[in-house]
């Protein structure tokens, strides 16, 4: 179990914690394609807790499991909580 970071050639970039060569625990992540997630991993998955910026700027703010949205919030770009943008910023 270690933290780090890995960036792919296909444009993926996770930082955060891994387990047996996987992302798992808290990371984030993010894509040229302007995808972000900051949360909670699994296997190599989101899953537990976590917040996703989609290239549109909305944000889904809820569980995750195996890469599956379960529910939670929901906010269009110009609704998104500069608490929750913040979360961007960092990461």
């Amino acid at each position: 179990n270690c933290e780090g970071v890995y960036e792919h050639e296909d444009a993926f970039y996770y930082a955060g914690e891994f387990q047996n060569g996987k992302y798992h625990g808290k990371g984030a992540s993010s894509r040229m394609s302007g995808d972000k997630y900051v949360g909670e991993w699994k296997d190599g998955c989101k899953h537990g807790v976590g917040v996703m910026r989609t290239p549109q700027g909305d944000v889904w703010v809820g569980q995750w499991r195996y890469n599956n949205w379960l529910g939670g919030k929901q906010y269009g770009k110009k609704e998104v909580p500069p608490h929750i943008m913040t979360l961007f910023v960092k990461n």
